[in-house]
């Protein structure tokens, strides 16, 4: 999908140097980044959209690539169009095939 997805959005944050970091706190920009790309997938389905996130590990190709500056980390990889065939219609699951109250 990556290489034939008609549109790509990458994802970026600007996340402070854990040696400059006094709190945990501080390091959020992380774990907001995240909440953002998870309202980005949930906006992409509501459109009739379909995507995957990918987070590339060794992304210093990319970022030099894109431009982008020091300083800003990938947060991941959005790959994303429309479904070239709908999808199949779903089955619903049974939730407590899976649930657990008190006990594995």
């Amino acid at each position: 999908m990556m290489l034939t997805a008609p549109e790509v959005l990458v994802v970026c944050h600007k996340m402070k140097p854990l040696s400059q970091s006094q709190t945990l706190f501080e390091l959020n920009p992380l774990a907001s980044v995240w909440i953002c790309i998870e309202n980005i997938m949930l906006a992409l389905a509501a459109e009739g959209l379909y995507g995957c996130t990918y987070t590339p590990y060794q992304n210093a190709g990319l970022k030099e690539y894109l431009g982008i500056p020091i300083g800003y980390e990938v947060a991941a990889v959005i790959p994303f169009g429309y479904a070239v065939q709908p999808p199949a219609p779903r089955i619903p699951e049974d939730p407590t095939a899976r649930l657990h109250v008190d006990k594995w």
